[in-house]
């Protein structure tokens, strides 16, 4: 299970929903003034908790330039992208890349109303 959210009612879901030797992969991080509850006796028989980091990634330099290399080589990014919908369309763009009438991907905005 992967958390984006950091949001610590879902963290707690997921740690619940990942199997005897399961994974929870942390990416989201909870405010300083949140704090979850998880019974530990699991991670003594092979449950995991995994933090992540960035990297060396920093976004507010690194997609500017990605988008300037973009732009410089003339990269039509904007045709690998075969629908744009608001977040509350979200379940029907998954439903139609499972069920394979997208083909391509899928981008949510959430600047879009529903």
């Amino acid at each position: 299970f992967i958390d984006n959210t950091g949001q610590p009612e879902v963290i707690s879901q997921g740690y619940k929903m990942v199997g005897e030797r399961g994974r929870l992969v942390l990416v989201g991080v909870p405010g300083a003034d949140k704090s979850t509850s998880l019974h530990t006796l699991p991670l003594h028989f092979g449950k995991q908790i995994i933090g992540t980091t960035g990297g060396e990634a920093e976004p507010h330099r690194d997609i500017a330039r990605y988008m300037g290399l973009a732009r410089a080589r003339g990269l039509a990014l904007s045709r690998l992208i075969t629908e744009i919908a608001p977040l509350a369309q979200v379940n029907r763009l998954i439903d139609g890349m499972r069920s394979g009438r997208t083909a391509g991907r899928c981008l949510v905005d959430f600047s879009l109303a529903a």
